[in-house]
C-alpha cells in the first residue's frame, strides 16, 4: 500500500497500539469508501507492512467478506513481482476482517499522469512494461482484474526505473483452472470504473468479460498517459456507460501530433467495441507497441491538440525527432551549391515546367470537348429509373423483414429506460409504459434507472414479442464516488423477463409475470 496519502496528524483510533497479527498498528495511512489502511511493524524484525481493515458494515456483508477474501486468494494465487504481495488475512476481535499486505513507497500513477501527461514513449514502455509482465501473469492464472485505472497502479521511480506494483482484485474475476471463484457476479451487473470500463462490462455482458476487457481498460490508461486525454468522455456516469457500448471512442492520432501513425495504431486497437479485434494478449500489446516506436526517439513526446481545432492543425512540427536509432545527431549545416548543380537544377525545373504546360493544354482541350457534347438523355432516363427500381425492390426486401413488440412496464412510477439493438440506440430515457418494435433476431440491450434504486440490465435475442415488468429493491451500498462504480453488489432484482409465449386469446406473445 502507498504511503502518500498518510497523514501528520493522525485521529483517534482505538486500533493504534494494538497488534493485528504479529503486528503493532502504528499510525492510519489512508481511508477508503470500503474501510482503513493502516501501518503495522513487527516488533522484533521491525519489517513494517500495511492493514487493510473492512469497515464495520461490509465486514457484516457476506458478499463483501467474500469479495475482500477474493482478493487475498487472487493475490497469492498469481505470486507475480508486480502484483501487490498479501501475506496475511482474518479477523479482529470485533468482528471486522483484515488483510496484512506489502507496504509500497512509490505514488498511483494517476498522480504521474497528473502531472507529467503526455509521457514520452521511453516513459510510457517502461511503465507498460511492469504492468504488463503482472496483468499477463494474472490472465495466464485465468485471473482478470475488471478495475483496471491509474488509481490502481503504484510506481515507483529511482535513477531511471520504474517499479511497478497492480493493486485491488478486490472485484477479480477468477475463470476456468482448478480454483473457482466463491461467488458469481449476476448477469447484467456493471462492475468496475465508467472512465476505463470495456463495453462488455458496461453492457453487463458477464460472458463476454475476459483478458480483452483488461486490455481495453489498459489502453485507456495508455491514451491518457500519451495525449493526457480520455477517448470518451461525458457529464456523468450513466451517460459514460451509454457512450462505452454505443460510441466510437476518438482515434489517438486526432488529439495529438508527432505521435508515429504505427503507435496510434496500435493504442486504437485496444479500445475495439470487439474484443476479437483488440490484441490476444496484454504481452502481445506491449511487444507491438514496443515495434511501432522503436524507428523512433525514445524520447518523443506527442504534442497536445485541443479537440475544437483539429482541423486545423499546422503541418509543421514543433518538435524535432532526435533521430531514427534513438542516437542524437548534430544538427546540419546548410550549403550552398556549387555552380553546376544550380545550373542542372534550373535545368530540369525550366523542363519541368514546360512539361506541366503540354500537359495543362492536353487537359483544357478534353474538357472543352466535353463540355460540347450532346446531353445523352435517353442514358440519363434509363440510369435513373434502373436506380428507382433498385431502390423499390431494396424497399421491398427491406420492409419484409418481422417485427416484434417489446413492451416495458415497471411496479413503480419515476423509471428511465435504454434500449440498444445490436449496439445502437432504439429508444433513450423512455418513461414506463412504453413499447417499441424491433426486428427479429436482433440482441437487445435493456438498461433501466430509478433513483435511490439499482440500475437494471438484461441482454437478450429477439424471437418473439415480450412483455417485461420492472421490479425494483432499495440501494444498499455506501456509493464510493460518482464516477467510480466500484461497489459491493445490492442484492439488485432483475428483470422479470421470460421466453415469450404465444396466448391463445390474443395471438400475440407476451411474458407470464410471477405469481
Amino acid at each position: 500500500m502507498s504511503q502518500k496519502k498518510r497523514q501528520e496528524t493522525e485521529p483517534e483510533d482505538g486500533l493504534i497500539g494494538e497488534f493485528v497479527g504479529n503486528y503493532r498498528i502504528h499510525s492510519l495511512i489512508g481511508s477508503g469508501a470500503f474501510g482503513d489502511v493502516y501501518l503495522g511493524k513487527h516488533p522484533s524484525i521491525e519489517r513494517e507492512v500495511a492493514i487493510k481493515v473492512l469497515d464495520p458494515a461490509f465486514s457484516a456483508d457476506e458478499e463483501m467478506l467474500k469479495r475482500f477474501n477474493a482478493e487475498a486468494r487472487a493475490v497469492n494465487l498469481i505470486n507475480h513481482p508486480n502484483i501487490i504481495q498479501i501475506y496475511d488475512f482474518g479477523e479482529l476481535k470485533d468482528g471486522r476482517a483484515y488483510f496484512t499486505m506489502e507496504l509500497l513507497h512509490g505514488v498511483e500513477l494517476a498522480e504521474i499522469i497528473k502531472k507529467r501527461a503526455p509521457l514520452s514513449i521511453r516513459e510510457t514502455l517502461k511503465i507498460l512494461k511492469g504492468i504488463a509482465n503482472g496483468l499477463q501473469a494474472a490472465h495466464d492464472h485465468g485471473i482478470i482484474h475488471r478495475d483496471l485505472k491509474p488509481d490502481n497502479i503504484i510506481v515507483e521511480e529511482s535513477d531511471g526505473r520504474f517499479d511497478v506494483k497492480i493493486l485491488d482484485f478486490g472485484i477479480a474475476k477468477l475463470m476456468g483452472g482448478t480454483i473457482k471463484s466463491k461467488y458469481a457476479t449476476s448477469k447484467g451487473m456493471v462492475m468496475g470504473t465508467p472512465l476505463y470500463m470495456s463495453p462488455e462490462q458496461a453492457s453487463g455482458s458477464v460472458e463476454e468479460i475476459g483478458a480483452c476487457s483488461d486490455i481495453y481498460s489498459l489502453g485507456v490508461i495508455l491514451f491518457k498517459m500519451l495525449s493526457d486525454k480520455f477517448p470518451l468522455n461525458a457529464k456523468t456516469p450513466r451517460e459514460l456507460l451509454f457512450k462505452q457500448v454505443s460510441e466510437p471512442p476518438l482515434k489517438l492520432e486526432k488529439v495529438t501530433r508527432g505521435l508515429p501513425l504505427k503507435v496510434c495504431e496500435v493504442v486504437n486497437r485496444t479500445l475495439e467495441k470487439n474484443p476479437n479485434e483488440r490484441q490476444n494478449s496484454v504481452t502481445e500489446l506491449f511487444d507491438d507497441l514496443k515495434e511501432a516506436a522503436a524507428l523512433v526517439s525514445p524520447d518523443l513526446i506527442a504534442e497536445m491538440v485541443s479537440i475544437d481545432k483539429v482541423e486545423n492543425i499546422d503541418d509543421e512540427l514543433s518538435r524535432i525527432r532526435k533521430g531514427m536509432s534513438g542516437v542524437d545527431k548534430q544538427p546540419t549545416t546548410y550549403q550552398a551549391p556549387k555552380d553546376r548543380e544550380g545550373k542542372l537544377f534550373l535545368f530540369f525545373m525550366v523542363l519541368m515546367v514546360a512539361g506541366a504546360g503540354v500537359l495543362g493544354w492536353v487537359i483544357w482541350k478534353r474538357v472543352v470537348s466535353f463540355l460540347n457534347r450532346q446531353p445523352q438523355i435517353e442514358v440519363q432516363e434509363t440510369k435513373k429509373e434502373t436506380v428507382v427500381e433498385i431502390q423499390t425492390v431494396h424497399s421491398m426486401k427491406k420492409n419484409s423483414t418481422r417485427t416484434y413488440e417489446i413492451s416495458v412496464t415497471s411496479t413503480s412510477a419515476g423509471v428511465e429506460v435504454d434500449i440498444l439493438v445490436d449496439g445502437k440506440a432504439l429508444a433513450t430515457k423512455q418513461k414506463t409504459p412504453f413499447s417499441v418494435r424491433a426486428p427479429r433476431g436482433v440482441k437487445v440491450l435493456l438498461r433501466a434507472y430509478k433513483a435511490g434504486y439499482d440500475p437494471q440490465t438484461q441482454t437478450f435475442q429477439l424471437d418473439g414479442s415480450v412483455d417485461i415488468e420492472l421490479n425494483w429493491r432499495k440501494t444498499s451500498y455506501i456509493e464510493k464516488t460518482s464516477t467510480d462504480i466500484h461497489k459491493p453488489p445490492s442484492n439488485k432484482v432483475p428483470l422479470n423477463t421470460k421466453k415469450a409465449v404465444t396466448s391463445t386469446k390474443s395471438g400475440r406473445t407476451t411474458v407470464p409475470k410471477k405469481k
